[in-house]
């Protein structure tokens, strides 16, 4: 009981009434204790997992029309701006969606195939659930074909293989389930 009065008593209302941008879309995240804006560069990571929360919140929790709304503005601004000409996403936009860094990883893809995956769920929408497989179908094929991802090390130096996607991926074919 607790938990759940701290979380939807408390939390998610602060969140809420915070982070979103009515200017540009999307959220603004990078908040102190009190609410000021520290930032206002959004990672797309972030905004993937924040959509897919929310839409969870909607299908798990209660059918509030309020929380569905705040999945869909974040959805609306990553499918306007978190992604490149080649499919993969950005790691980070400006306010306004202009891409600030792309970074090698597929932590950016992974949280936004969850987040239309989650949403597509919410919404009904038959359209939001092909884009997540697209988009998760992508993300296995720069994970498996040699020579898409540069290496995160030298290989000659260090051998190794990185178990952190495998993890995530696990979590992303279970909600796309």
């Amino acid at each position: 009981k607790i938990y759940k009065e701290g979380l939807l008593e408390d939390t998610i209302p602060w969140w809420q009434n915070r982070f979103l941008d009515f200017e540009d879309g999307g959220y603004l995240i990078y908040r102190d204790a009190d609410g000021t804006l520290l930032s206002t560069d959004k990672p797309v990571w972030f905004l993937g997992r924040i959509a897919w929360m929310w839409s969870r919140l909607y299908n798990k929790v209660e059918k509030r029309q309020d929380w569905l709304e705040v999945a869909k503005h974040g959805i609306d601004f990553m499918l306007k701006h978190a992604f490149d000409n080649d499919g993969r996403m950005f790691f980070t936009l400006t306010k306004d969606g202009r891409p600030l860094r792309k970074r090698r990883y597929l932590f950016s893809e992974c949280f936004g195939a969850i987040a239309l995956a989650e949403y597509a769920r919410a919404a009904g929408s038959e359209e939001m659930l092909q884009k997540s497989k697209d988009l998760f179908d992508l993300i296995i094929k720069y994970h498996t074909t040699p020579g898409l991802l540069p290496p995160k090390v030298i290989p000659e130096t260090r051998p190794m293989k990185s178990h952190g996607i495998y993890m995530i991926l696990i979590s992303v074919a279970q909600i796309l389930r």
